[in-house]
């Protein structure tokens, strides 16, 4: 069984308010194999945590075979 290569993405973790808007995000970058593996990473390191409050969702930008930006699924933890 093969593994993905390691890929850069860039992780924006993020909570939201009541009503949805995105509050307290970080930026960083990460390499994983995956954008989900990314995300899933950035969440559970504690650079993003403020004070006793964890980041739960994370938005994942990478980059396509032609050098282009593109963002992929939100991911969130439950």
């Amino acid at each position: 069984m093969t593994e993905a290569p390691l890929q850069q993405f860039q992780v924006e973790s993020f909570n939201t308010d009541p009503e949805g808007r995105s509050q307290q995000s970080d930026v960083c970058l990460v390499f994983a194999h995956s954008p989900k593996a990314a995300a899933m990473k950035a969440l559970n390191e504690d650079l993003h945590e403020i004070g006793n409050v964890r980041r739960r969702r994370a938005r994942v930008t990478g980059l396509d075979a032609i050098g282009q930006r593109r963002v992929t699924t939100l991911y969130s933890q439950l």
